[in-house]
C-alpha cells in the first residue's frame, strides 16, 4: 500500500511538471503567433504593390510649394520625409509584424509617446504652427519609421520578413454614392464622388484604387491625384489617364485605418482627350449672364473699357440681349438680309433642351422636366473651319458622330476649342446634316451656336466667364 501511495505521489509530479511545461509552450506560442501590430510609414509602391496591378509608376509626389504636404488638411493619412515639404513620400498604415527585430533593418526609427515633432505653414498668407506628438510625428518622419499600437487595428496590411507588404486584410465596405466627370483647372479630370462625406468624415484616407473593366487597379495618390478625402482627379498628361483612357471605372476604394470602403460607380472615360475635357452636365449660359444678380459686376468689367455710364450700358445690353436670338437657319437669314440692324445670335440649346450632359463617349438631353430626349455614342469624325460671311475666322469646330443610324438631329455634335478649365464654358451646335456645320451665317445652322455653362457653377466661375466676355468683347475699344 505504501509502494501505490509512492507511486501515485510520482505520477501526480510527473503531471504537474507536464502541465507547467504545456503552458509555458503554450504562453511562448502566443506570444510568437500574436506577433506585434505598428503604424508604419510605407513609401507608395510598397503600399500600393499588393493592391494595384502595377505600383511600379507609383512614386513620391513632389511639390512645389512646400506646404500642401506639410498641411494635414491636405494630405492627412500621408506621409514626408523632407521638413521642407519637398514631396509626399508614401502612407501612413497599420502593419503586422512578427517581430518587432523585422523593422530595424528597414531604415526608419520608432516613433513613441515621447516622440514630438513642429510643423510651420504658411497658407494663404496665414501661418500656423502645428505639434504633432506620439503616432502623429509619423506625418513628419523616415519611410519604414514605426509606432508600436496598444490594440489591434481594424484592418492592416503584414509584412513578410523580405520586408513587403500583403494587400489590405478583409473585405470592403460598401457605400451608396453618386460619381460624375468634371474637367476643371485643380487636376484636369476631377472625379466628383457625392453622398460619402459622412462616412469619411473622421477617417484619413490612405489610398485610393480605380478598378476598372478590364480589372485593371490604378493607385492615386495624395495632393496629386486626392485631397480633402473624398475629392479625386488626375492630369491629361499622368500615367493614372493613360490607364483608364477608353476604359469604364466601375468602382472607387478609400482604404482608411478604419476600413476599406467602396463605391460603385459607372465613368466611361473617352480615348479621345477633346471629349474628356467637354466631361460634365451643361445648362444655357446667356438666361444666367443676364441675371439681375450679376450686373454690377458686368459693369464694372466694362468701365475698364468705357467710361461713360450710357456707353457702358449700351454694351451690357449688346453683350447680353445681342446672343439670346430666337431665330436661325433660313428664318435668321431672310430676316437679317432685310433688316442687318436687328442681327442677334441664337445661342440657347435648340430642340426642348435645358440640360446637355457629356460622359465618356455618350451625350445626352433632357428637358425642363429632366425627361431624356436624346442619349447616343460619339466618335470623333473631323474637323471643319469657322467662316462668317465667308471669311475663315481661324477655329475650327471638332466633329462628332452618333454610333447609332437613327440620332436625327443628334447625328452630329459639333464642339469649338472651349472648355470649362479654359474659358469657363462651351460652344456647339448639333445637327442631322454636316454641311455648313461649320459656317456662322449660312446654312440650316446659321447664327446658331448654343453656350453652356455647367449646372451647379459657382459664382466666381460665372464672374470669371463674364470678364473673359468682356475682355474679348470690350477690349478692343480701350483707348
Amino acid at each position: 500500500m505504501k509502494g501505490d501511495r509512492k507511486m501515485k505521489n510520482h505520477n501526480v509530479l510527473r503531471l504537474v511538471v507536464l502541465t507547467c511545461v504545456l503552458c509555458l509552450l503554450g504562453s511562448l506560442a502566443v506570444g510568437v503567433a500574436d506577433g506585434s501590430y505598428v503604424l508604419m510609414n510605407i513609401p507608395y509602391a510598397a503600399f500600393y504593390a499588393a493592391e494595384v496591378t502595377d505600383a511600379s509608376k507609383i512614386d513620391a509626389v513632389t511639390s512645389s510649394t512646400m506646404m500642401k504636404p506639410r498641411t494635414i488638411g491636405l494630405a492627412g493619412g500621408s506621409y514626408h520625409v523632407d521638413p521642407a515639404g519637398s514631396d509626399i513620400t508614401g502612407v501612413v498604415f497599420p502593419v503586422y509584424v512578427e517581430t518587432l527585430d523585422q523593422l530595424a533593418n528597414l531604415g526608419g526609427t520608432e516613433i513613441t509617446d515621447a516622440s514630438q515633432v513642429e510643423i510651420t505653414v504658411t497658407n494663404k498668407g496665414q501661418e500656423s504652427t502645428t505639434t504633432f506628438t506620439g503616432s502623429e510625428a509619423l506625418f513628419e518622419a523616415p519611410s519604414y519609421s514605426w509606432y508600436v499600437l496598444a490594440e489591434t487595428p481594424a484592418v492592416y496590411k503584414t509584412m513578410s520578413t523580405e520586408g513587403s507588404f500583403s494587400a489590405v486584410n478583409g473585405e470592403p465596405v460598401s457605400l451608396e454614392g453618386a460619381a460624375a466627370l468634371i474637367y476643371d483647372r485643380h487636376a484636369d479630370v476631377v472625379i466628383k464622388v457625392d453622398g460619402i462625406d459622412d462616412a469619411l468624415a473622421e477617417k484619413n484616407v490612405s489610398g485610393v484604387v480605380l478598378v476598372l473593366s478590364d480589372e485593371t487597379k490604378v493607385g492615386l495618390r495624395h495632393i496629386a491625384n486626392l485631397w480633402r478625402k473624398a475629392q479625386i482627379g488626375f492630369a491629361l498628361d499622368s500615367d493614372i489617364c493613360e490607364a483608364v483612357k477608353g476604359k469604364t471605372i466601375e468602382s472607387i476604394q478609400y482604404i482608411t485605418v478604419d476600413g476599406v470602403y467602396s463605391v460603385s460607380v459607372n465613368l466611361a472615360i473617352p480615348a479621345d482627350e477633346a471629349l474628356l475635357k467637354l466631361t460634365g452636365t451643361y445648362i444655357n449660359l446667356f438666361p444666367e449672364f443676364a441675371k439681375e444678380e450679376y450686373k454690377d459686376y458686368w459693369m464694372e468689367c466694362i468701365k475698364a473699357y468705357v467710361k461713360e455710364d450710357a456707353e457702358a450700358e449700351m454694351y451690357y445690353t449688346m453683350l447680353t440681349d445681342g446672343f439670346m436670338g430666337t431665330l436661325k437657319g433660313q428664318d435668321a437669314m431672310d430676316a437679317f438680309a432685310s433688316d442687318p440692324s436687328t442681327m442677334v445670335f441664337d445661342c440657347f440649346f435648340e430642340n426642348g433642351i435645358e440640360k446637355i450632359s457629356v460622359s465618356g463617349n455618350e451625350i445626352s438631353g433632357e428637358d425642363a422636366e429632366g425627361k431624356e430626349l436624346f442619349h447616343h455614342t460619339y466618335h470623333y469624325v473631323q474637323d471643319v473651319p469657322v467662316t462668317f460671311f465667308g471669311e475663315p475666322m481661324g477655329v475650327s469646330l471638332h466633329i462628332y458622330q452618333a454610333e447609332e443610324a437613327d440620332a436625327g438631329m443628334y447625328t452630329y455634335f459639333a464642339f469649338a476649342d472651349d472648355t470649362l478649365a479654359e474659358t469657363y464654358h462651351i460652344e456647339f451646335r448639333y445637327g442631322e446634316h454636316l454641311e455648313d456645320m461649320g459656317s456662322y451665317s449660312e446654312g440650316e445652322y446659321a447664327y446658331w451656336l448654343a453656350a453652356g455653362i455647367n449646372d451647379g457653377y459657382k459664382e466666381n466661375q460665372i464672374k470669371a466667364c463674364i470678364k473673359l466676355f468682356v475682355d474679348e468683347n470690350a477690349g478692343g475699344e480701350e483707348e
